[in-house]
């Protein structure tokens, strides 16, 4: 090879050099700008997926005391049912207390004739239970006056 062969592919392989040094670097530019997308569309992904599990806390929070409220509303409800079904008893009671006594049935003296009645059969099983006793009690005596010799009938033929 002579100088000149030489000389003529230098600038050859100079200019060869340059491109695929430039080559390489575009490629790895390229290579560097794909994996950087990436990354980004992977880090896009997880802040994503990140405000998802918070807006689904914050639902599941929201639900939680949605639940709670309307526990404590069925609970205000039930107990102001439950004042208000009193009430209606106590009413409708005084209504009938009130009819009872318009139609001359007062309840309180109803009350009364029954304890009356009441007390009148534990009279009456007294009375029953002593008659029982004092009848015993003149027999025995009778007895007891026969045996001693003092009676009625005894004593006056003495």
């Amino acid at each position: 090879m002579d100088l000149a062969t030489i000389l003529t592919i230098l600038p050859l392989l100079n200019v060869l050099g340059f491109v695929g040094l430039g080559g390489a670097y575009i490629f790895t530019q390229w290579k560097q700008g794909a994996n950087k997308v990436s990354i980004e569309v992977i880090e896009t992904y997880r802040v994503q997926v990140q405000q998802l599990r918070e807006e689904l806390a914050a639902e599941k929070q929201g639900r939680v005391d949605d639940r709670h409220s309307l526990s404590q509303e069925v609970t205000k409800v039930k107990l102001d049912l439950a004042t208000m079904k009193g009430a209606l008893e106590e009413k409708d009671k005084k209504i009938k207390e009130m009819t009872d006594i318009f139609q001359g049935r007062d309840p309180k003296l109803d009350q009364y004739m029954a304890d009356m009645r009441v007390f009148t059969q534990g009279v009456g099983k007294y009375m029953k239970d002593s008659a029982i006793v004092l009848a015993g009690m003149k027999v025995f005596m009778t007895q007891l006056n026969n045996k001693m010799g003092v009676g009625g009938d005894k004593n006056a033929s003495s």
